[in-house]
């Protein structure tokens, strides 16, 4: 594997990142959550929601080799 470094910091901002919320997902989404209610910003339509609501849609997003992996799942 070629090392990069831009993937390695997109690594060690995730980890860091996940350990600032002691690594529970639904921590971080509830955080995010928090961070766009609170923004400014227009919110453009997210489009249909998942069968199921939300859950797992994060988990895929910050699933990976780089540390974020280890996120707590307890959220279901």
């Amino acid at each position: 594997m070629i090392d990069d470094p831009i993937v390695e910091e997109i690594g060690r901002f995730c980890k860091e990142y996940a350990a600032k919320y002691g690594n529970n997902l639904q921590r971080i989404v509830e955080a995010l959550r928090e961070k766009e209610r609170l923004s400014d910003r227009v919110r453009l339509n997210p489009g249909p929601e998942a069968v199921g609501g939300n859950k797992g849609r994060a988990a895929v997003i910050l699933g990976g080799k780089n540390g974020c992996s280890k996120l707590n799942n307890n959220i279901y």
